[in-house]
């Protein structure tokens, strides 16, 4: 015989919920303040203007100079741009070593 199926709870709650108020956040009294970044170049595809690229990109080391040669291919219309641009601290540590 198949037992009779039984909730966890067969009681219904019958209170209501207790509503927490937040603790105020630091500094909360203090206007904010505007930092400017430095912004990167954005690079455009040469033959459709784009600028979203794959992220299939290969990425290797310059044999002529101190700069990592990346891959790009653009997501519209597949043209692949070769980019010099200078190495992460892990490439350059990877690569060039001490």
């Amino acid at each position: 015989m198949a037992r009779p199926y039984k909730t966890r709870d067969p009681q219904p709650m019958k209170r209501d919920p207790v509503i927490e108020t937040a603790p105020p956040l630091p500094n909360e009294d203090r206007p904010a303040v505007l930092v400017q970044v430095p912004t990167v170049p954005t690079v455009h595809c040469a033959r459709c203007g784009g600028v979203k690229f794959n992220n299939n990109s290969a990425t290797r080391p310059s044999l002529a100079a101190d700069k990592m040669t990346r891959r790009k291919q653009c997501m519209k219309c597949g043209q692949w741009h070769v980019i010099q641009s200078e190495p992460t601290e892990i490439e350059r540590a990877r690569y060039w070593g001490k």
